[in-house]
């Protein structure tokens, strides 16, 4: 095999549970795919790395686009002292009890702001 294979859409994923390990399948402007398979640690640490990295290459001047979860969840942990908030399957953001308190007020301020706000015209 040679250079480098160029992804251009990631086209499936899986967890394979007793091997704790994540598949993810990409797919090159060929159609040839490409399988990689790393554990769930790596790619646990993977995830902020690629997000640290592709924030750099944005454009400037592209748009960006807000993110709109399809569902969300507010629940606490079993076995610690933590608030989770939790948007579609993504694995839930935890916050202590502190946290949590401040980000319910910022969070009801800005509703408050945006529900008086008038609905902007659309072009």
């Amino acid at each position: 095999m040679s250079g480098t294979f160029e992804a251009q859409a990631l086209v499936q994923t899986r967890a394979r549970r007793k091997q704790h390990r994540l598949e993810m399948t990409f797919v090159d402007a060929d159609g040839r795919r490409q399988t990689i398979s790393l554990p769930a640690a790596v790619a646990a640490d993977l995830a902020q790395v690629l997000t640290s990295l592709s924030a750099g290459l944005s454009e400037p001047g592209k748009a960006q686009f807000t993110r709109m979860p399809r569902q969300m969840a507010v629940g606490s942990a079993k076995h610690e002292r933590l608030v989770l908030i939790r948007f579609d399957d993504e694995p839930p953001y935890g916050l202590d009890p502190d946290e949590a308190e401040t980000l319910w007020r910022g969070v009801r301020e800005e509703a408050e702001q945006v529900a008086r706000l008038k609905a902007p015209m659309r072009q």
